[in-house]
C-alpha cells in the first residue's frame, strides 16, 4: 500500500491542494503527475492510481514531460473527485451544496473515475427519492445524459408539469419521444383527476352537503392539485370536503393508481441492459472441468485465486487488490502455487463486490434484492473495498428514504459504521419500535444519543 503523505513545499506561488495532502497520497514527492483547477490549486497525483481507476486521464504510460495539466472544473469539485482515486473511504456527500455534488458527479462521468461514478449515481437516486426535490431539472438532466433509468423513474415526476417543448431538452435525442409519450400519458389520468374531483365538489354542492361547498371550492379544490403530488400519489385531505364518505375518496385514488400502475419512461435500450465489458474474459458454464469459475473474474494473467461459500472461484489481481482496498492480500503477499483463499460470502455477493475493484463502470444497484444489497455493503466493510463502501452507502440512504422495510437492518448498518446521515433519514421509521428493542441496534457510543432522539420524534 502507498505510504502516508510527505509534507509539501507551501512556498510556491501557486497554490497546492491542502485538503487532500492531509488524507490522502496527493501531493507527495514522489508523484508523476500535476493538474491544476481553473482556479488555480495544484494537484499532484499517481498516474498508477489513475490508470486503475479512471478510464478519462492519463494512463500510466503517458509522458508528459513534467507539464501541468490545465482541467477546467474548480478546487473543491477535484478535491473530491481525486479523493476516489486513492484506497480511502470516499468523501460524505450528504453534507454537500447540491451544485458540488452535480460538478461532482459530471466530472466522474467526463474523466470516468469509475468509483465516484457508483457513489453519484447513487445519492442522486437518494436525492430524487425525496419529495418535491428542488434540482429536479438537474437530476433529470444528469440521469437522461447517462441513460439512469431508476433515477429517472424516480425524478420525472416533478418536471412532468413543466412545457413539453422545454422539458423534452432534458432528455437525448433517443429518449426525447419515449418522455414526450410518457408525460402525455400523465397529463391524461391529471385531466381526469381533475375532472373527478371538480365533479365530487359539485354534487356536494347541489346536495347542499357542507358548508365549504358553498364557497366555489371546487375551483381551489382542482387548482391545488398538482401534477406531481397526483404522480407521487401525495394527496391532501383538504382537496375533498369534510362531509364526504371515504369510500369516495379511496375510489378516486383507487382510480388514479390503477391508471398510473407501471408507467415509466420506456428504456430505448431495454433489450440490451447487459453490456458487453471486454475488459473481461467470459468463461462458459459449460467449462470442460467441473469447477466452477466466475463468468466475469477468470483471467489468464491473474495472481490470486478466492473462493466462495458455493463453491465459485474467482481469479482477480493483487495489484487491483492493493490499491482499491484494505482488507486482501497486498501485492507482495506470497500463495503457494494454485492455492485458492476460501471466503464465507456467496458467489452473488463477490461478483458484486468484485466489480467495484476494476476500472468499468460499477454495478446498478437499485434492481438488486435488499438482501443481496445487505450483504454487499457489510462484506464491502469488512474487506474495506472502499468504492464499494461509498455506493452501498449512499444506496441505504436511498433505502432508508424509501419506507419502513428492512429499517432495522438497514439501522445496525449504519449504526455500526458510524453513518449519522442514514440514521436521522430513518430515524421516524425505527420511533415506531420499542425502545428496548431499537436501542439495541446501536453500539454504546450511540445509545444514548438514540435515546434522546427516540424522545423527541413524534
Amino acid at each position: 500500500m502507498a505510504s502516508d503523505p510527505e509534507d509539501t513545499n507551501t512556498e510556491s506561488t501557486v497554490r497546492q491542494s491542502t485538503i487532500l495532502m492531509s488524507v490522502t497520497q496527493v501531493n507527495q514527492s514522489d508523484a508523476d503527475v500535476v493538474f491544476k483547477s481553473s482556479d488555480g490549486v495544484l494537484f499532484s497525483l499517481h498516474k498508477k492510481n489513475l490508470d486503475l481507476n479512471t478510464g478519462g486521464f492519463p494512463s500510466a504510460d503517458f509522458k508528459d514531460n513534467n507539464e501541468v495539466i490545465e482541467l477546467t472544473e474548480e478546487s473543491d469539485v477535484l478535491e473530491l473527485l481525486f479523493q476516489f482515486v486513492y484506497p480511502r473511504q470516499p468523501p460524505i456527500l450528504s453534507y454537500l451544496p447540491f451544485e458540488t455534488v452535480n460538478a461532482l458527479a459530471q466530472a466522474a462521468e467526463k474523466y470516468v473515475v469509475y468509483p465516484a461514478i457508483g457513489v453519484c449515481r447513487a445519492y442522486m437516486l437518494y436525492l430524487a427519492s425525496r419529495y418535491k426535490p428542488a434540482n429536479a431539472k438537474e437530476i433529470v438532466k444528469y440521469a437522461a445524459e447517462h441513460s439512469y433509468m431508476e433515477i429517472l423513474d424516480e425524478a420525472v415526476v416533478y418536471i412532468a408539469s413543466e412545457p413539453l417543448e422545454s422539458s423534452v431538452s432534458f432528455f437525448p435525442p433517443a429518449l426525447q419521444l419515449p418522455w414526450a409519450l410518457y408525460r402525455d400519458q400523465w397529463i391524461r389520468i391529471f385531466d381526469d383527476a381533475k375532472f373527478r374531483l371538480a365533479d365530487h365538489w359539485n354534487c356536494c354542492y347541489r346536495r347542499n352537503a357542507c358548508e365549504m361547498s358553498k364557497h366555489g371550492s371546487s375551483h381551489a379544490a382542482t387548482e391545488r392539485l398538482e401534477l406531481a403530488d397526483l404522480m407521487d400519489m401525495n394527496f391532501d385531505d383538504s382537496l375533498f370536503c369534510r362531509n364526504c364518505n371515504c369510500e369516495i375518496i379511496r375510489e378516486w385514488k383507487k382510480s388514479i393508481e390503477g391508471q398510473a400502475y407501471g408507467l415509466r419512461v420506456p428504456d430505448p435500450d431495454s433489450n440490451n441492459i447487459i453490456k458487453y465489458n471486454p475488459y473481461f474474459t467470459m468463461v462458459s458454464d459449460s467449462d470442460e472441468s467441473s469447477t466452477k469459475w466466475s463468468e466475469m473474474f477468470h483471467k489468464s494473467d491473474a495472481d490470486v485465486t478466492f473462493k466462495s461459500s458455493d463453491g465459485v472461484l474467482f481469479a482477480l489481481h493483487k495489484i487491483k487488490l492493493d490499491l482499491n482496498t484494505g482488507g486482501f492480500p497486498t501485492v507482495d503477499f506470497k500463495s503457494e502455487y494454485d492455492e485458492v483463499i476460501d471466503l464465507p460470502e456467496t458467489s452473488a455477493v463477490l461478483d458484486l463486490l468484485f466489480q467495484f475493484i476494476y476500472p468499468q463502470p460499477p454495478p446498478g444497484l437499485s434492481n438488486v434484492s435488499f438482501e443481496t444489497i445487505n450483504a454487499l455493503a457489510l462484506v464491502a466493510e469488512k474487506y474495506i473495498v472502499y468504492s464499494a463502501m461509498g455506493a452501498c452507502r449512499q444506496h441505504m440512504l436511498y433505502r432508508a428514504k424509501c419506507g419502513p422495510d428492512n429499517i432495522t437492518n438497514i439501522v445496525k448498518y449504519a449504526a455500526d459504521n458510524g453513518y449519522i446521515d442514514i440514521i436521522d433519514e430513518a430515524a421516524v421509521y425505527l420511533a415506531s419500535e420499542e425502545l428496548e428493542d431499537s436501542i439495541s441496534l446501536f453500539p454504546s457510543a450511540l445509545q444514548g444519543p438514540w435515546e434522546s432522539m427516540d424522545e423527541d420524534l413524534p
